[in-house]
């Protein structure tokens, strides 16, 4: 059989940068008037010398408006990383739901010298959840039912090179039948496919392997 090309992605960055996914975005405390989040960020020196940095973050609404800005200094050991904390408030937050998915871009850049050496983008929610023995499962203090699914990383006949589109269609199905979770079942899928689940309001599941011991 012939052989079909393989497409791959190269990353080249700055000898200063972000580590790849070092970029981590939790909310600790949610309502109508404000959110609470809390932010970690790891950056990468594979320079000889020491470098002074400045880690900055803003988060833009769904409707494009500055939400907040936080900005940090930090030093990079020569031929190390370091990881910055950081908190802050968002004030009239829009909380995610499954019925509103609202998503707030956060962009982290990472400045040496005032200027930007690295920089990343991804979209994240507000919101809080728990789950309770004598009340369940809440997602921003309201009560949920979990009404889901299992799926694998394939899509029948496509195998596992899923297009999103397909995700998207499928996805978009199992929402008009009531769907609100996916379990994904027992491997790690593809990121468009958890972006998806964050834009279409699907609550996720993860499962990195299938054996627990």
């Amino acid at each position: 059989a012939e052989s079909q090309p393989v497409q791959v992605s190269v990353t080249v960055k700055e000898p200063v940068f972000l580590e790849q996914d070092g970029v981590f975005f939790v909310t600790e405390a949610a309502d109508g008037s404000e959110a609470q989040v809390r932010l970690r960020t790891e950056a990468v020196n594979e320079t000889d010398a020491p470098v002074e940095a400045v880690v900055r973050h803003t988060l833009h609404a769904p409707d494009g408006h500055l939400a907040a800005m936080l900005e940090a200094p930090c030093t990079l050991p020569a031929r190390g990383h370091t990881t910055v904390e950081q908190a802050g408030t968002v004030t009239a937050p829009r909380l995610w739901s499954v019925d509103d998915p609202a998503l707030y871009t956060l962009t982290t850049g990472l400045l040496v010298a005032g200027q930007v050496s690295d920089s990343e983008a991804i979209r994240v929610g507000l919101r809080t959840f728990c789950f309770d023995p004598d009340t369940g499962f809440t997602l921003n203090g309201v009560s949920l039912k979990l009404k889901g699914v299992c799926l694998h990383d394939d899509a029948g006949c496509l195998g596992t090179a899923v297009p999103p589109a397909v995700w998207r269609r499928r996805l978009a199905i199992l929402r008009e039948a009531g769907c609100n979770a996916i379990r994904m079942s027992h491997n790690p899928h593809l990121p468009e496919l958890y972006d998806l689940c964050d834009e279409m309001g699907f609550l996720v599941i993860d499962e990195a392997f299938d054996e627990w011991e």
